[in-house]
């Protein structure tokens, strides 16, 4: 019995490990993207600017 309880705490552990890595993960994904979003909507504009002034 004590093996089977030792196993499922074991992958209890992994699971929430898995799950934690899998939100720091999603966190990293939406800061970049949204660093990504900043810089081509900065690009944009100016591009923009250069358009209406030319």
């Amino acid at each position: 019995m004590a093996p089977v309880l030792f196993l499922a705490f074991y992958n209890v552990k992994i699971l929430k490990w898995v799950i934690s890595a899998t939100i720091l993960n999603i966190k990293n994904v939406l800061t970049l993207t949204v660093k990504r979003l900043k810089e081509i909507s900065r690009v944009f504009l100016v591009w923009m600017t250069l358009q209406i002034l030319l």
